[in-house]
């Protein structure tokens, strides 16, 4: 709520916020246009922002879970690690 002091000026207020998770794996066949309306952000704006978070490049942390038939293995079973751009975590 509201603070004041003792004269009733206001001096702090609260306002609602909320956090928005994009869970990616569940991110099919998502109203674009719904879901940017009802958020009040541009389109645009929105599919940038997924493209951003998508690459690996700019998001080292995101982890894209290929499905069974998408992997690759080497020999012993694990996957390939994800590439490097020179200079970046050499």
């Amino acid at each position: 709520g509201a603070i004041t002091d003792r004269n009733g000026k206001l001096l702090v207020y609260n306002q609602p916020a909320y956090d928005i998770v994009v869970v990616m794996q569940e991110q099919v066949g998502v109203d674009t246009l719904d879901l940017c309306e009802s958020l009040g952000i541009d389109t645009a704006w929105y599919r940038r922002r997924m493209a951003e978070i998508k690459d690996p490049w700019r998001n080292p942390g995101y982890l894209h879970k290929p499905m069974e038939t998408d992997k690759k293995k080497t020999k012993f079973g694990k996957p390939h690690p994800m590439p490097r751009k020179a200079g970046i975590g050499s």
